[in-house]
Order: structure tokens, then sequence, then C-alpha cells
């Protein structure tokens, strides 16, 4: 019991000041602010015309399927890197998932020979890019 009322005990400001250690390296070449978590959003619409909206939607688009065409890029070197030679297609499986992502859905594909419409998170979808990711297979001699 000891150990319970050590941590009720705690000042919340001491919980908020211990952050988990998860580093998630940046790929060489990208502008460090592209990762940053979000933009902010729009929050009155009233105050602007539906241009800049649509202006801004768009901006949004661009930077999401940049970052998603990066993370597929160092993804897909890091898993050549090791020895993997093919992956398996996951797409989101909801709703705004493309004809061509949902076709590729669970099927296998090799680095050297992608499908058609390129490696998965690389292309434009219904929501302005691509959300499948690659699933790795890694060899059994590795």
């Amino acid at each position: 019991m000891r150990w319970l009322s050590h941590l009720f005990s705690r000042k919340p400001s001491d919980i908020a000041a211990v952050k988990p250690s998860i580093a998630i390296p940046i790929p060489e070449g990208t502008d460090p602010k592209m990762w940053e978590r979000a933009r902010q959003p729009i929050r009155n619409r009233n105050k602007y015309a539906a241009e800049e909206i649509a202006a801004d939607e768009l901006r949004y688009k661009k930077e999401m399927r940049e970052k998603l065409t990066q993370l597929s890029k160092f993804n897909r070197e890091r898993a050549q890197g090791v020895g993997c030679k093919s992956f398996v297609w996951r797409s989101a499986g909801d709703s705004d998932v493309c004809a061509e992502c949902a076709k590729n859905n669970g099927k296998r594909f090799s680095y050297s020979k992608p499908p058609k419409i390129g490696y998965p998170g690389e292309h434009e979808c219904r929501v302005g890019w691509c959300r499948c990711v690659s699933e790795s297979l890694i060899p059994k001699n590795l």
C-alpha cells in the first residue's frame, strides 16, 4: 500500500515533467518543420472567404502527401537496408480508400517491382493523400 500512496502524492507538475523517450528519426534531407504535429485549423470560418478556406485545404492536402511520401520512402529504404525484398499492402480499410488501394489491400509486392500506382502512401486518394502502409516481410534467414 505504500507504493499506492506514493503514486497519489505526486503533484501534477511532476507527472507532466515525465515524458516518454520515444524517438522517431526524421528522414535526411527533409525540413524538420514539416514534421511538426499539425497545422492550426481555421477556427472561425466566417472570418475567411471561401477561396481562402479552399486554398488552406489544398495546402494541407499537399503537406500531408509530402509527409506521407517521405515516410513511405524512409520506411522502404530502411526495410531494404535490413534485407527485406517484399511487402504486403495494407490500406486504411474505410470508405475513403480509393479503388486502387482497396484492390491492392493484402496483396504481396516486391520492392523492386511495385504496383502501377506506386508504393503505399505515395499517391493521391479521395481524401487528398494515401493513408496506406507497406508491411515489410522479413526473410527467415535474418
